[in-house]
């Protein structure tokens, strides 16, 4: 059985995976709605997510 403390980290980690990934489809929908030339990301945001499909 997990420790009291470990349920608790892996809750907070369901929050924080749960609030980022809400907050990336707030702001991919803002940018959409903006529209413009501009089709990379803006200066300061940066991803460290890559592909692996075949």
């Amino acid at each position: 059985m997990p420790h009291r403390d470990e349920k608790y980290s892996a809750r907070l980690v369901q929050i924080v995976f749960r609030d980022s990934a809400r907050l990336q489809v707030e702001a991919a929908e803002h940018a959409n709605e903006l529209g413009g030339p501009s089709s990379g990301p803006r200066s300061g945001c940066t991803t460290t997510e890559t592909s692996t499909a075949p």
